[in-house]
């Protein structure tokens, strides 16, 4: 629980769902392919206003990433790009 001054913080929720996460960490990777996870997970708890004991752990979301198949680390021209595809595998035009 988070506690300010042994007070709940009223204002922080558990995040709804698992795929809302995931969809979420998908599209910070999309967005900014250099992210780092822990950025990820920051902008979690920040943005989305989640506890950080209900977000992934770091090792978590490079796991999340690497199963959606996307780069670690896209700053090279060597990695493989971005497939443009959505969460159920539908194209996705930009």
């Amino acid at each position: 629980m988070d506690l300010d001054n042994g007070q709940p913080i009223p204002n922080k929720k558990s995040c709804v769902t698992e795929s809302d996460i995931i969809k979420t960490i998908f599209e910070f990777k999309r967005v900014n392919s250099s992210v780092f996870a822990w950025e990820i997970q920051d902008c979690l708890v920040n943005e989305m206003n989640c506890k950080l004991e209900d977000v992934p752990s770091i090792s978590s979301i490079d796991k999340i990433l690497k199963n959606l198949g996307l780069p670690e680390n896209s700053n090279s021209k060597d990695k493989h790009q971005i497939d443009n595809q959505d969460l159920e595998g539908n194209k996705v035009y930009y």
